[in-house]
């Protein structure tokens, strides 16, 4: 037996894009066959890249599509699928699999800039250069980050939403009070 499903999905403005994978059922588990990345043009799917190794999109910014698991951990393509950075993330790699669940987003895009929450830390890094340029312990690390603009991360953790510049590392929190609903 085997079959298709639709992988992960991410967008913003007019550049959206999306994975299918197709699997096969063997008598001891679920294997994956093939991995495609597409971008959608309006009403029509085009394909941009095919492999067993790719990762999922989790973010749009800029024209790119960031890329997150798969053989390379993290990648950075244009519209085009052309890869554009040089980003080096062995904690975001994800085997050649059976079926599994995929991690939360743990990669963002804001302008020149991709932000990494790996090992309880987020590193930010220069696109184009695949250089490190900061990093920082957490104090409430998270499994997922939530979006990123205008060198901001955002993530969720507990009842409260933390805003980490990028610049400088410097971390607000926000927290939600609890209300009763009457």
């Amino acid at each position: 037996n085997s079959g298709t499903s639709l992988g992960k999905l991410a967008g913003r403005g007019s550049l959206v894009a999306f994975t299918s994978e197709s699997y096969e059922w063997t008598t001891k588990n679920v294997v994956l066959v093939a991995k495609r990345l597409w971008r959608v043009d309006g009403v029509r799917r085009r394909l941009l890249l095919v492999g067993r190794d790719l990762g999922d999109p989790v973010d749009v910014d800029g024209g790119r599509i960031a890329l997150q698991g798969g053989r390379a951990g993290a990648a950075i393509v244009d519209r085009t699928g052309w890869r554009v950075d040089r980003l080096r993330v062995p904690e975001l790699r994800s085997p050649r699999r059976s079926f599994a669940w995929p991690a939360g987003r743990r990669l963002v895009l804001t302008g020149s800039r991709a932000a990494v929450l790996a090992g309880g830390r987020l590193r930010v890094y220069e696109v184009r250069s695949g250089r490190r340029v900061a990093s920082w312990p957490l104090a409430q690390p998270t499994q997922e980050l939530a979006g990123a603009a205008a060198g901001l991360v955002v993530f969720v953790h507990g009842r409260s939403v933390h805003v980490v510049g990028l610049r400088d590392g410097r971390e607000a929190v926000f927290p939600v009070p609890a209300q009763r609903i009457p």
